[in-house]
């Protein structure tokens, strides 16, 4: 493994700001003054940093400044996670530490012989353990320090390796499976849902001890901690396709969505309770769920579409075409009191009846599938073809 170090990445576009005319220098940074919700955004202030760029873009509606940006090297998918003092950022065979409030790379570790893939990451909740997947491993990481604990061969992988902690196992998803580990790296057990080896997505209920996991339409529910049972199975397939089915684990419910279709099964037995289909609409292709338990409120985001129903009664909110968006993977993240979508190098964020009180194209950033992270009160991380774009959400509906 490389030796750590914080030198300077990557800059974007020499002499260019991606969000704007503005000119930024290879030394250069320009940082956004720290607002609050109620505050105006002011002129930034240029201090020397080196590895990352910050600036005082605004959003296309003015409330979805950009703080700062990061760009490691290529263009490949980024995956991050989010604790009160870091952002871990795993791209191209490669993590990062960042701090959350400036941007600054504080840590870096290129991942030697493990290849130029996508990496999940993963922390734990008392942030004394952080994972990666990449590539067919899983490895274990110093959390300041990025320095390898363990590495693990991850078997019937294929393609990306998502990763689910609890708090004393480790869960990752890949080519069909969900393997089960200890949190030191032992191998406990191997579920098999799709021979065929596709993208899998997974969800824990810790209240009612059940793993529930979903592809091409076949959904799984395991007892933890080793889904050493089957608690139940369902299967919508008959709908199904290449697209991959995502789940999400609700107090009575689970939900799930598969090429345009959202389906409310019974958290006890996974019988479909509901269905809604918005393929007609927005395509039979990948939808991607949030929930808002608070409000009671599920979130889909499909090929360009926001949709947002009611978690009990499955009645449809609104169903809105984000502007510019087109047909186009769209991820979706609630914030508590509104949601956030992005798609195709696109931020947007709706209020409770659908409209867009808060946009930004995020102009010359890319305009590929746009993952988000959000952590409360008002930071949101979009990561549009291989950069990291830190934003503040001025409106709360």
């Amino acid at each position: 493994m490389s030796a750590i170090t914080t030198s300077p990445i990557n800059h974007g576009p020499p002499g260019t700001s991606p969000a704007g005319p503005d000119t930024l220098s290879t030394d250069t940074v320009k940082h956004a003054p720290l607002m609050t919700l109620a505050e105006v955004p002011i002129e930034p202030t240029n201090v020397m940093e080196g590895d990352v760029h910050t600036e005082g873009a605004m959003g296309v509606k003015d409330h979805l400044p950009i703080l700062w940006y990061f760009s490691p090297p290529g263009t490949q998918a980024v995956n991050t996670v989010a604790t009160e003092e870091y952002l871990y950022v795993g791209h191209r065979g490669r993590v990062y530490r960042l701090s959350r409030l400036t941007g600054v790379v504080q840590a870096e570790q290129e991942l030697k012989n493990y290849g130029f893939e996508e990496v999940s990451v993963a922390i734990s909740e008392d942030r004394s353990l952080l994972f990666i997947a990449t590539n067919g491993k899983l490895v274990s990481l110093d959390p300041m320090s990025l320095e390898p604990r363990w590495s693990k061969e991850v078997p019937d992988s294929n393609g990306r390796i998502r990763i689910l902690l609890t708090n004393d196992r480790i869960y990752t998803g890949s080519g069909g499976t969900v393997h089960v580990w200890t949190l030191n790296g032992a191998h406990v057990n191997r579920r098999s849902i799709d021979q065929n080896g596709f993208d899998i997505r997974f969800d824990i209920s810790s209240d009612n001890g059940v793993l529930v996991a979903g592809t091409r339409g076949l959904i799984r529910a395991y007892k933890l901690p080793d889904l050493s049972s089957t608690h139940w199975e369902q299967d919508v397939s008959d709908k199904g396709g290449s697209e991959p089915t995502s789940v999400l684990y609700g107090s009575d419910f689970v939900y799930a969505a598969n090429i345009g279709w959202v389906y409310q099964l019974r958290a006890t037995d996974g019988v479909v309770l509901k269905k809604r289909d918005f393929s007609k609409s927005a395509g039979s292709y990948e939808a991607n769920l949030a929930l808002d338990k608070t409000s009671n409120r599920l979130y889909a985001g499909c090929n360009g579409y926001g949709i947002c129903m009611d978690a009990t009664s499955m009645e449809t909110f609104y169903k809105k075409s984000l502007p510019g968006a087109g047909w186009n993977v769209t991820s979706v993240v609630s914030t508590g009191r509104s949601a956030v979508f992005g798609c195709k190098g696109r931020v947007f964020q709706l209020d409770t009846s659908g409209e867009v009180v808060a946009q930004n194209d995020l102009n010359g950033y890319g305009n590929g599938n746009t993952s988000l992270t959000f952590c409360g009160p008002d930071r949101l991380w979009a990561c549009p073809d291989g950069y990291v774009v830190a934003m503040i959400m001025l409106v709360v509906p």
